[in-house]
């Protein structure tokens, strides 16, 4: 299992990435733990940059059981880049990724 956080990570080896700084980590990985901790299925979280040209999207799929599907994507001037899987909650109550795919 790798922190919700690699999640951030996984844009990095893509150019939508090349442009993400500390702070836009911290923030894409607060826009996936809300999503994820939402109630119910499809429903999204959506942050836009002020100053930089880029929208990230996090929306939780389906549930089973502590685990949840997930598809988070990041939109800027270079494209689109989307990461699929699966996240559960530990015991800190913190999503994990499980896989992706």
């Amino acid at each position: 299992l790798i922190s919700a956080a690699a999640v951030a990570g996984m844009f990095l080896g893509h150019k939508v990435g090349a442009t993400f700084d500390k702070i836009d980590h911290m923030y894409l990985n607060m826009i996936f733990q809300q999503s994820m901790n939402q109630r119910g299925n499809m429903k999204s979280v959506t942050w836009k940059h002020p100053q930089k040209n880029y929208v990230i999207n996090s929306l939780a799929v389906n549930n089973n059981g502590n685990c949840r599907v997930f598809v988070t994507s990041v939109q800027s001037g270079r494209g689109l880049k989307q990461v699929k899987g699966t996240a559960c909650l530990d015991d800190k109550n913190e999503w994990i990724v499980k896989e992706i795919y």
